[in-house]
């Protein structure tokens, strides 16, 4: 058995790698483990977790992961939206599309810590792009089904589902928030990402796809 560990922005994201993503993988060898970012150290309890807001957390939390040798990967799951001024490659991202900025800078973060056994990863643009793989379902998730040719409208107007765009009043989440005001990430998300299921978010979201293979490839090395 194959270990890998992903660096997760918040509880979202590990829900979706414990709920989707590993079922996925141990029946071809691969134990995927999932840790959530750490915002904020103390000296006393519990450390807060969850949230990007400089990249000093990632410069923290990452060398701990490659220090497990154990792990044959270690790999990340942030959303490209949002990501701080100070995250590597940031300053030279330029005009690109969501897709090449998400590749643009997973190598300048690769290239960062310098490490044989990591593979960045970066949603585009959005862990919301998961909801927009099948609108219809997801607003029968959320039982709001009057939502759902709406939702599947916005979808219409991309390529894929990673291409909802990242503006500040149009990026993934908001739009969703706007037709889904008691939608909570951490609540839905994973549930939605589960009915749906990974052949379908697979198919409307090729970066995130690109990346599970990159997993997958641990049981055939």
């Amino acid at each position: 058995m194959k270990r890998a560990l992903v660096l997760v922005e918040g509880q979202t994201e590990e829900r979706f790698v414990k709920e989707v993503i590993a079922p996925h993988l141990w029946p071809l060898g691969v134990h995927i483990d999932p840790k959530i970012l750490v915002t904020k150290q103390v000296k006393r309890g519990p450390d807060f977790k969850g949230g990007i807001h400089s990249f000093g957390q990632v410069q923290r939390d990452l060398p701990r992961l490659f220090g497990d040798t154990a792990a044959t990967l270690v790999t990340t799951m942030f959303d490209l939206y949002g990501l701080p001024a100070d995250f590597p490659g940031m300053a030279g991202v330029g005009q690109r599309n969501g897709r090449q900025k998400a590749e643009y800078l997973e190598q300048a973060l690769q290239q960062h810590f310098n490490n044989a056994r990591f593979s960045a990863f970066l949603m585009v643009h959005e862990f919301e792009a998961v909801v927009y793989a099948d609108p219809a379902l997801a607003a029968r998730t959320l039982q709001a089904q009057e939502h759902g040719v709406a939702l599947q409208a916005e979808r219409n107007g991309f390529a894929t589902a990673e291409d909802v765009n990242e503006g500040i009043g149009t990026h993934p989440s908001r739009r969703i928030k706007q037709r889904f005001p008691h939608y909570q990430k951490a609540l839905f998300g994973p549930a939605i990402a589960q009915a749906i299921g990974l052949a379908r978010i697979r198919q409307e979201c090729p970066h995130f796809s690109q990346w599970l293979e990159r997993v997958e490839t641990l049981a055939r090395a």
